[in-house]
C-alpha cells in the first residue's frame, strides 16, 4: 500500500480530505457509463432525430454539440437529450461508488462529483443526498454529495453548454471554493480530462491553497506525466502527489488504511495479553475486502445518522476489541447486519449511542429473528454483543414472547431460539 494513501487516511481522520470525482469512476466495469466522445455522439444522434434541422457542430465534442443546439433551440432539448443518452439513473453502481457513499455516511471526506449520474446516492440506500441547487446547499444536511454539473434525476439542473459550465450556480462558484481552501483535494477518475470538465477542474484545483494539497489518482499519471493534461493545469505538482492507481484500488486502500489506523490505535492502548487478538484483526483487515468490513461495522450501529462516523467512534473501538477477543483462537467470518461467527458460534454485534439497554435488546431480538430466516437457521444459540447501551442488559426487555427464563439473567428463550445478550466490556474483561 503506498505511503501516500496512509497519509491521506490520516487527513481524512483530521477532517481535511476532499475527493473530486470524474467520469472515469462511472465508466468502470459494472456501471459502464460513456465518456466524453461517446456521450457527445449519443447526444448528437438524439438531437438529430428530435430537431427539424441539426445545426453544424463537432459531434465528437460535447460542448460543441450542446452550444450549437442551445443557440437555436434553447437549453431544454440539450438537457433532455443528455439525460436520455445514457443510463444515468439506472446504471449499476460499482465498487468505487459504494466506497464513496460509505465515506460520505462516515463523514470521512468532502466529495464533489462532476458526473450527472446518481450511482453514489443509490449506493447509500437513499441516505446520501445530492446538492445541486443553491437551495440544496442551504437546506440539505447530513451526508451531502456536491454535484457541480447538476443531476440527471433533475434534468433542468444539467450543465453542459460552455456558458453553463463556465458559470455554475453560486454555491459551486463562490461557496465551494471557500470550503476547499482548507482541504486536501484528490482528483479521481479524471485521467483524460475531456474538454467539458476542464473549467470545473481548473476552478477546483485553483481553490486549494498550496499545490502540495492537490493529489491526482490515475493509472498513467506517474508514467506519462508530460503527456497528461494535468501537467498544464497543476504544473508544479510534486511527483509524490501523483498516484498511478485505478479508482477502485485507491479507494479500497484508503478505506483499509482508515481501518488499520483505528486498529493500530487499539493495539497501542491495550495490555499485552490482548495484543495478539488485535493483531489477528489487523491481519484480517489486510487480507479482506475493506468495504465489506467497514459496512459490517456501520450496519452494526443502531440508527446512527448519515454523516455521523461509526468507524472512528469509541464504541466501535470497544466493539472491535470484543470481537478480536472472541476470535483470537478461531476463525472470524462476518456477515450482513452486524452478524458474525467464530467457529460454530453465531453472534450479532450492536453498536449503540444514547440508546437504553431495552432499546438495544429489542433491536437485538429483531435482528436475531431475521438471522434465523437466513444463515443462522440452524444455530442453537445466538449471542448478541452490545456496545454503548445505557443501563444494564435485561433478559426480557422488549420481548413479549419469552417462554422461559434460565438462570443466566442475560439469556432468553424465544421463538427465535436461545438469544444471549452480553456486553463488550464483559467479553474484554474475560479476555
Amino acid at each position: 500500500m503506498p505511503a501516500q494513501v496512509l497519509a491521506l487516511a490520516q487527513l481524512s481522520e483530521a477532517g481535511t480530505l476532499a475527493i473530486c470525482v470524474g467520469a472515469g469512476v462511472s465508466r468502470a466495469d459494472r456501471t459502464g457509463l460513456p465518456l466524453g466522445r461517446e456521450l457527445a455522439n449519443r447526444v448528437h444522434e438524439r438531437l438529430e432525430r428530435a430537431l427539424a434541422t441539426m445545426p453544424v457542430c463537432d459531434r465528437d465534442r460535447l460542448t460543441s454539440v450542446a452550444d450549437a443546439v442551445a443557440a437555436v433551440a434553447g437549453d431544454v432539448p440539450v438537457q433532455t437529450a443528455m439525460c436520455l443518452a445514457a443510463d444515468f439513473t439506472t446504471a449499476d453502481p460499482n465498487y468505487a461508488h459504494r466506497v464513496l457513499a460509505l465515506l460520505l455516511l462516515e463523514g470521512a471526506a468532502l466529495i464533489v462529483t462532476l458526473n450527472w449520474d446518481d450511482c453514489i446516492e443509490r449506493s447509500s440506500g437513499g441516505q446520501v443526498h445530492g446538492v445541486v441547487t443553491d437551495d440544496d446547499w442551504v437546506h440539505l444536511q447530513g451526508a451531502r454529495l456536491l454535484k457541480i454539473h447538476g443531476c440527471a434525476t433533475r434534468p433542468s439542473t444539467i450543465l453542459v453548454t460552455s456558458t453553463q459550465l463556465e458559470n455554475p450556480l453560486t454555491w459551486a462558484r463562490v461557496d465551494l471554493p471557500v470550503l476547499l481552501a482548507t482541504q486536501n483535494v484528490v482528483f479521481l477518475g479524471l485521467g483524460d480530462l475531456p474538454e467539458y470538465l476542464r473549467p470545473a477542474v481548473t476552478r477546483t484545483s485553483a481553490s486549494v491553497t498550496t499545490v502540495d494539497r492537490v493529489w491526482i489518482v490515475s493509472r498513467h499519471v506517474q508514467s506519462h506525466w508530460d503527456q497528461s493534461p494535468w501537467s498544464g493545469i497543476v504544473t508544479t505538482l510534486p511527483p509524490t502527489n501523483r498516484l498511478g492507481m485505478e479508482a477502485d484500488d485507491f479507494l479500497d486502500a484508503l478505506l483499509r488504511s482508515r481501518l488499520k489506523l483505528r486498529l493500530g490505535m487499539l493495539l497501542d492502548s491495550v495490555d499485552a495479553p490482548l495484543r495478539p487478538a488485535i493483531q489477528h484483526m489487523i491481519d484480517l483487515v489486510a487480507s479482506s475486502d475493506a468495504l465489506r468490513i467497514a459496512l459490517w461495522l456501520r450496519e452494526a450501529a443502531i440508527r446512527w445518522q448519515p454523516g455521523q462516523p461509526v468507524i472512528l467512534s469509541p464504541e466501535a473501538l470497544h466493539a472491535l476489541l470484543a470481537v478480536a477477543v472472541l476470535a483470537k483462537d478461531d476463525g472470524l467470518e462476518i456477515d450482513e447486519g452486524g452478524r458474525f461467527s467464530v467457529g460454530p458460534e453465531c453472534f450479532i454485534l450492536l453498536i449503540a449511542r444514547g440508546k437504553s439497554a431495552s432499546q438495544v435488546q429489542r433491536e437485538g431480538l429483531a435482528r436475531a429473528r431475521s438471522a434465523r430466516a437466513g444463515r443462522y437457521s440452524q444455530a442453537s444459540q445466538i449471542t448478541v454483543v452490545c456496545v454503548g447501551q445505557l443501563g444494564p442488559l435485561d433478559a426480557t426487555a422488549g420481548d413479549e414472547s419469552v417462554v422461559d427464563q434460565v438462570e443466566d439473567a442475560n439469556v432468553v428463550d424465544s421463538p427465535v431460539g436461545t438469544v444471549r445478550f452480553t456486553s463488550a466490556e464483559t467479553i474484554i474483561a474475560a479476555g
